[in-house]
């Protein structure tokens, strides 16, 4: 059967090149997974496909980001689209030893939802991107990991009039918040500093990050040590990922792109380290998938990149 694309608003969603095989009966969702991460084999210097069946992309379906595990890889929330441009959040954690269902999370909202990802060092604070009223990045915290998700709160960010924020952001250890923007039709990264729990007037990262093609979709390691983006400029395929490193007079290296064996042909987005540093996952389609599902690889992988040379850059 012919693959459909599906060209996506670059006003609306993510810029990427969607494609779809159409007419697959949807898998059953797996059930007696062990934990943690689904149950999953770790994988190597290689990249694999994540997602067990039941979890993969399929004609209903497909990822729009990488899954956001808790620190123990015991509680995971993603988010889904539709070929129509639903956009939901849904999440999953380990119950009496087995993963539970998945299903919505109680402060989701009836509005298009994306890139919910675990507070640095706090497995009890959630943030996401929402289409709700009152904010475009949102808050929530519970009591406990068995506890309710309160009311969502909005980040207050002054993001500039002539900014129009994108689906993706990142957040570090100190609450700083990373995030694509669109100005004149192109995507750029921004970071708003937290100072004494105020956010500052966003600034856009320097020409070394952004450049004339649309650079996007950050992943930033907690204590600022490198970040990874995703950008269009000329490489292995539409879209791929690029990493580049913290200097030691505080400036960005030049961003460097991760390779043929991270980057193909499709689109390679929303790249994520989980939070115990050993994985990094993106999104992409390759040989058998139906549409964009996660796969992940060992974060060593990251240190051939370095430009110091060395060092144990995830762990």
């Amino acid at each position: 059967m012919s693959n459909p694309f599906i060209r996506l608003s670059f006003t609306v969603l993510l810029p990427l090149t969607i494609l779809f095989t159409v007419g697959c009966e949807p898998e059953s969702e797996p059930t007696g997974l062990s934990n943690p991460y689904l149950g999953q084999e770790p994988p190597g210097m290689e990249p694999v496909r994540f997602p067990p069946a039941g979890y993969r992309a399929t004609a209903e379906w497909f990822w729009h980001g990488s899954p956001a595990f808790s620190a123990d890889g015991e509680e995971m929330h993603f988010a889904q689209m539709s070929p129509t441009g639903g956009l939901w959040l849904r999440y999953t954690r380990v119950v009496d030893g087995d993963w539970i269902p998945h299903e919505d999370p109680s402060f989701a909202s009836d509005s298009a939802e994306n890139k919910p990802m675990f507070a640095v060092d706090d497995p009890n604070r959630i943030y996401f991107i929402s289409k709700r009223p009152g904010g475009h990045i949102f808050t929530t915290t519970r009591p406990s990991p068995m506890g309710g998700w309160a009311a969502p709160t909005a980040v207050d960010i002054a993001f500039p009039d002539s900014t129009n924020p994108g689906w993706q952001f990142c957040v570090n250890r100190n609450g700083d918040v990373y995030f694509e923007g669109w100005i004149h039709n192109q995507l750029d990264l921004y970071v708003s500093r937290l100072v004494d729990g105020v956010y500052t007037q966003p600034v856009k990262l320097s020409d070394r990050i952004n450049t004339g093609y649309n650079d996007f979709d950050p992943y930033l390691e907690p204590d600022e040590r490198y970040l990874i983006f995703v950008s269009n400029r000329p490489g292995f395929g539409f879209h791929d990922l690029y990493i580049s490193f913290k200097l030691t007079d505080g400036t960005w290296s030049e961003a460097v792109n991760l390779g043929a064996g991270i980057n193909g042909d499709f689109e390679d987005f929303a790249p994520v380290v989980t939070q115990d540093g050993n994985y990094l996952f993106f999104v992409t389609q390759k040989t058998g998938d139906q549409g964009y599902t996660p796969y992940w690889v060992d974060a060593e992988v990251l240190e051939q990149f370095d430009p110091a040379g060395g060092g144990q850059l995830a762990r």
